[in-house]
């Protein structure tokens, strides 16, 4: 019984492990996408005041 026990206390810390990892993942990929939109905006609005004439 002892060994049941501790392999189903293994496979609940393996699932929330699981679940805790694709969270983060989804927390960088929406990092990544935020930082790149931003980088493209910053890099277009230097771009136009730049080729802006005065």
């Amino acid at each position: 019984m002892h060994d049941n026990d501790l392999r189903y206390a293994l496979r609940e810390n393996e699932l929330h492990l699981e679940a805790r990892i694709a969270e983060a993942k989804a927390d960088l990929t929406r990092w990544v996408v935020g930082a790149g939109i931003l980088q493209t905006s910053l890099i277009i609005g230097v771009l136009l005041k730049v080729t802006k004439p005065i």
